[in-house]
Parts: C-alpha cells; structure tokens; sequence
C-alpha cells in the first residue's frame, strides 16, 4: 500500500477516532438526550406530526432526562387500546404531552389512575395551538368515540397561536420543528445527513453556535408565540374591553329607557290630541253617545277613561263603596265610548255634516297612534342589549363544543395558567424581578366564562397549583413538573365527578312576551273591572300580559299582611307584602300587598291574598269572562304572613323619590336589587325588572324571566330546589 494512501487512512482513521471521542464525550454531557423533540414529520394540514414509531430522550434546564416514544397513532405513549367505553381524549400542546417528564407522570397518565373503568388518551403535541387541537378532534373523534374531551388552552401561547395556524409557525428541519422565520430555504440532501443532524450531540452543539442556539422551536420557557409581557399586555387589553363593554352596555340601555319614554310620550300626546278633535270637533259622535242613556256624559267619561283611579276606595270591608273623584263605572264607561268613537273614525262612519278637516285630523292622529303603539311592541320585546367581552378563543370554544355535541362527547376545557401567575416566586428562575401578574387572571378568568356560558365545564387550576408550591413547574421552564401534573390530574378529577354547567340563556325575550311594565306606563292605564277588587280594597291593572294587584290597607282591623300564588305566574310573579308596623320608619304609611304576574293566553291565575281578618282568593282568567274575579271571603291564615324581607327599606327609598307613596312599588329579587346597587333609583328600577339595571348574578345563576332577576340555572343532572326546571332562551332555569 502506498504511504500516501496509508497517510491518508491514517488521518481518516484519526479523524473518525476524534468525531466519536467528540461525539461520545457530547452525548455524555448531554446525557443522551436533547433540550428539544426531534421526532417531527411535515403534515400539510398541522404543521408538524409526531413520526410514528420515533423514541427519544429530553433533558433541559437543569431538569432530569426524560423518555419519549411515539406510539403509532403519532402520539405519545404505548399504542392505544381499542376505543372504550368512558374514554376520556385530551388534546392540547407541550403542556398536555408532558415535556419533561415522564409519560407515566402527564395528567393525562394520572387522570387514568384516577378514573377507575375509564382510559385517558394523551393527544398532546408540541407546537400545536386551538386550530390544531379542533383539527385533530375531527380525526379522532370518529375514530375513538370518548365520552370525554379534555380542550386544554395553554395561556402562554394559545391566544397568539390561536389566529395563526401552526403551518405559518412551523416547519421541519431535520426532524426539529423550527419557526418559519428561522428555518432555511433550502437543505442540500446527502448521505446520513439525519444521523449528523438529527442525532449528533457533536453537530447539535454546533448548529447552536452557528445559529445562535436558534436550532429548535422554543417549546420550553417563554413561548415564541408570546412572552410574558405580550400576555401581560393582552390581560391588560381585555380589561380595557371588558370596561368598553360594560360602558356601551349601560349606554344601551340608558338609549332603550330613553326610547320607551319618548314613545309613551308621544303616544300620550297623540291621544291627548284625539280626544280634543273628538270632544272639539266631532260633535256628532258626541251627541249619538250622549242618546244612549239619560245620565250618560260622553264628554265627562272621554276625560275620565284617562284617569287612573287609585282613589276608588272602601271605608271598611262590605260596606258599599263611592269614589272620591272618579268611579270605575265611569271608567268603565269611558273606555267602552273611547273604543266605539276610533271604531267608527277608523272605519270611516262619521256623519257628512261634521268637519272634514276634523275628520282627517283624528283619522291621521289614529294612524301615528297605531305606528307608535307598534313602535312600543317591539322595543319591549326586544332582547336586552348586552356588549359582553369574550374570551378570544370563544369561536374555538364553539366549534368544539358542536364536534362534541354531535360526537356524544362531553367537553371539560382545561386553562393551564402561566408559573409566574401561579407563583411570584417563579419569576427568580427566570433572573427576572418579581412582577405582579394579578391582573392577567382576567384571560383565564374569561376562558372559564365563556365556556361555562356555554354549558361546558371550565377548570382553572391556578389555586391548586398555587396550594402546590414550591415544586409545581420545572426548573427554569414553564412546563408543569410531575407534582404539577399530580395536582392537575387531581383537580380534573373532581371537575369529571361534577355535572356540566347549565348553558346560561341569552337576554331575550321568548316569542309573546314582553318587559315587565315600567311605573310611567302602569301610570297611564285604566283599571279593569275585576269582581269583588274594589270591595276588597284593590286595584287591578292590566297591561299586555301583565297583571297587576294592588290592595291597600281600609281600616285598622283590615289590613293587608301578605299574597301568594296558587297557580299560574309561569314561576315570574312578584308578590309583595309591606307592613308600617313590621318597620317603625313606616309609621305614617299603610299596610299594602301587590301582586305583578304574567297571565298568557290560556293561563288561568289562582292568588290568595290575605288580611288580618280574612284570606281572598284571586281567580284571573286570560279570558275576562271567565274571571271570577276575588271570590267570598275566607278566614284569616293562622300565622301572619312574614312581610317580604328588605322590602321596606325600598318602600322608603320610593318615599323619598316621590310624592304619591309607598304603596306604589312593586317588585321582586329585593336582596339580590340591595347587593347589585348603591343608588336607590337603581334599586327600585332593578326590583321592577328594568332592563338597565339587572342585578349581579352569583355562580349558578343568571338573568332570566322577563324581570330578568337571578334565577338558578339548572338542567337533568342539576334539579332545581325550588321552582321548576324551564327552558328559557337557550338555557334551563329555575322558575
């Protein structure tokens, strides 16, 4: 052999010698294993997969090696069984496929042990985000048909890589997923190019130096989708939302009451104008009225079937009763005139002799009345306007939820919280000062909210991760440790023993229903003839399907302690018992009872309202000949009627705003009224159910019935302890 060929052996042997020697003394101090997943495989659709069948060891920051195998699903673990019956299915990131740690050590791992008769598949994988998890749902779904899905929403990085998909993030270099504004154009192929650069130690070490350690994604430590001060400033922008939405909430309904008011308004106006063209000008239908009875004054019960008779009252119980101003039978009277008179200028029958002028005058007034009457009905059937700031990733949420549904699949949404959230302490890892993250809880805050308002369950772990300190994260990384997974599988546990939330119904109103009526319009109706209410001491009201009840105290023996219904209300009526007596500061006013409730076509209302001397029962009917109206009087109940807890506080608070009186509110949801607002008007306004001043809900309530007061949501799994479980507005309450 010649020297030169032996020389050249020489150093080829030399040099071969020199790369193992470097290799091996690389693989040492690695100890075996990489910082980062180098098991990638292109997918047109992801971004990335997991290769099938592809095993490796992980060690970063300090943080003990771990073993990583693909099964070959492309996920993480041993191949899967055959689908069973209460599979659990848990989709999600790094965080979910348990970067650094072992595979026997993920939540999803613990979860399994936790859940005895139930398997829990680990679908996690680095680099994914929202579109990647729904993507996925879409083939597994079909294919292992669980009983649950786990969404788990990595607040790190999933609300940046939630309107970027993973294929404008990602790609795959070698076997690494690198970021797409790091990767090269092109590789140049040769021959054991993956050995070299896929499982080289030595040629990872280089490639870090040449690339300014840029060789892999940054699936550890800050996200390279968003830092800390990017989710800082994102919590920071949802707080500026939430306010806008708050504001332009309460500028809507501040447009709606000043909408209703300005049409009652003008409504007002228009028939204070008819009524003059009727009595000024169209004398004849005046006098055709005047020949229907010797008594009758058309002219005097146009007037008064205007009037509201709260002065209609009795001295004591059975004697017979006279008005002070106006009779109901005037009323009566009035109103049956007031309807025959726009009978006949609607349809034309008015004498040739009458004005013309006056004629089209009533008739065009007539027809604006109409419009704004029609005006009236759809504003009050329109749903509460309500800007609510959602979580971004609630179109995700949504979709998701629909794959579940059609699945069969219970959704639970899992948000994984930030160390540096969970713990002040975690920031020294990092060498950065301490910075007080409170504020960003908002995001994982609305995560929960809007799942929750969507009828999924919602876990935000951070207290139990808190509780779990120190120990919870890895070591100079985000990743949870096996004590952090430990706990996460434990608060998932007790998420999976309870039933879902009941889907929190929308602000609306169902078809036929309208808003309970405000005082200015109860104030502009007449009152309807009801046997035996002014005998009782009553006054009864009647407004769409409204009704109302007022029964006011007649005489010291006679007063009113309480009302209670029987049958009927649809589960929204307000009862309301005030008694001076129970509240020294009412010393001046008088006992009262009210009863606002609704009454639909069909309905037929059973009430009994009660006296210290007597029990009458209500009997209303949809249809008002059919009503029986109040019938004989029976005796008191044993025990006085308790009068409506905090009611009298509000009952001073309308004293105060106006001269007419106590007896004037009515209302329900005091307690809950007092806790929401400061502001007595705010108050009174929510105990009447206004739309612009709803009352705060705790958890496992909503607004809900047409007062929008707190009603306990509920639903098969959550029945209700009082009341019955109805459906309203894409929810279930208790009415």
């Amino acid at each position: 052999m010649p020297s030169v060929l032996r020389s050249v052996l020489k150093v080829v042997a030399g040099l071969a010698v020199g790369l193992l020697l470097t290799e091996a003394l690389f693989w040492w101090r690695d100890g075996g294993a990489f910082p980062h997943l180098h098991l990638y495989v292109p997918d047109e659709h992801l971004g990335v997969r997991l290769e099938p069948g592809a095993t490796q060891r992980v060690s970063f920051g300090g943080n003990p090696v771990t073993r990583v195998r693909i099964n070959r699903e492309g996920l993480r673990g041993a191949d899967l069984p055959p689908p069973s019956p209460g599979e659990v299915l848990v989709v999600g990131d790094s965080q979910v496929f348990g970067l650094g740690v072992e595979e026997e050590e993920t939540f999803s791992a613990r979860l399994d042990a936790l859940l005895p008769g139930a398997s829990v598949v680990n679908a996690g994988v680095p680099t994914y985000g929202p579109a990647e998890y729904t993507a996925l749902l879409e083939e597994l779904l079909p294919l292992r048909r669980p009983a649950t899905v786990i969404f788990t929403v990595n607040v790190v990085n999933d609300f940046f890589e939630a309107e970027r998909p993973n294929t404008e993030r990602h790609v795959v270099w070698d076997g690494w997923a690198v970021r797409t504004e790091t990767a090269p154009e092109r590789v140049t192929p040769f021959p054991g190019r993956e050995l070299l650069f896929r499982h080289s130690h030595a040629v990872f070490a280089l490639r870090r130096v040449l690339h300014g350690g840029e060789v892999a994604t940054a699936e550890r430590g800050f996200s390279s989708e968003g830092t800390w001060k990017d989710v800082l400033g994102m919590a920071q922008s949802s707080q500026r939302e939430h306010d806008e939405a708050e504001a332009a909430t309460q500028e809507k309904e501040r447009a709606f009451r000043k909408a209703l008011v300005a049409l009652n308004d003008e409504r007002d106006t228009l028939e204070r104008q008819l009524d003059e063209t009727i009595v000024n000008g169209l004398w004849s239908l005046v006098d055709q009225e005047a020949q229907r009875g010797e008594d009758r004054n058309p002219e005097a019960e146009l007037r008064a079937s205007r009037g509201r008779p709260g002065d209609i009252v009795a001295a004591t119980y059975g004697e017979s009763s006279r008005s002070v101003r106006v009779t109901a039978e005037l009323i009566r009277r009035g109103a049956a005139l007031r309807a025959r008179m726009e009978a006949a200028l609607a349809a034309g029958r008015v004498p040739v002799d009458e004005d013309p002028e006056f004629h089209e005058q009533a008739r065009e007034l007539l027809g604006r009345r109409h419009a704004v009457e029609e005006e009236l009905k759809t504003l009050r059937t329109s749903p509460a306007e309500v800007v609510r700031s959602q979580s971004p990733l609630l179109p995700w949420f949504q979709k998701v939820k629909a794959l579940c549904d059609a699945h069969g699949a219970r959704l639970v949404v899992l948000a994984l919280p930030m160390d540096v959230q969970v713990s002040q302490d975690e920031w020294a890892k990092y060498g950065e000062p301490p910075l007080d993250m409170t504020e960003s809880r908002i995001l994982l805050d609305d995560i929960v909210a809007t799942a929750e308002r969507l009828g999924v369950s919602a876990l935000d772990p951070t207290q139990a991760l808190a509780a779990a300190e120190p120990g919870a994260f890895l070591n100079a990384d985000i990743h949870l440790s096996p004590k952090g997974h430990r706990t996460v599988a434990e608060a998932l546990a007790r998420t999976l023993a309870q039933p879902p939330p009941s889907v929190v119904p929308r602000r609306s109103l169902p078809p036929g229903r309208s808003r309970v009526p405000t005082p200015e319009e109860w104030e502009r109706q007449r009152e309807i003839t009801v046997t035996g209410s002014t005998r009782a001491g009553c006054e009864t009201y009647q407004l769409r399907e409204w009704l109302r009840v007022t029964c006011r105290q007649q005489s010291a023996r006679s007063a009113p302690t309480g009302v209670r219904v029987a049958s009927g209300g649809h589960g929204e009526a307000m009862p309301l018992a005030v008694r001076a007596f129970d509240a020294p500061a009412l010393k001046d006013e008088k006992a009262f009872t009210s009863l606002v409730v609704p009454v639909l076509q069909g309905d037929v209302l059973l009430a009994d309202f009660t006296w210290t001397d007597r029990t009458q029962r209500l009997e209303f009917h949809a249809d008002p000949a059919k009503s029986r109206g109040f019938l004989a009087p029976q005796p008191p109940p044993s025990e006085t009627p308790e009068p409506t807890p905090g009611a009298a506080a509000f009952c001073l608070c309308e004293d105060r705003k106006v001269a007419r009186g106590c007896p004037d509110i009515y209302g329900a949801g005091w307690a809950e009224c007092a806790q929401s607002f400061d502001d007595c008007e705010q108050r009174l306004a929510c105990a009447r159910g206004a739309v612009e001043s709803r009352p705060r809900c705790p958890a496992g309530q909503a607004n809900a019935g047409a007062a929008g007061h707190c009603r306990a949501l509920c639903g098969p799994e959550r029945p209700c302890d009082q009341g019955t479980c109805t459906p309203w507005e894409g929810g279930s309450v208790c009415l």
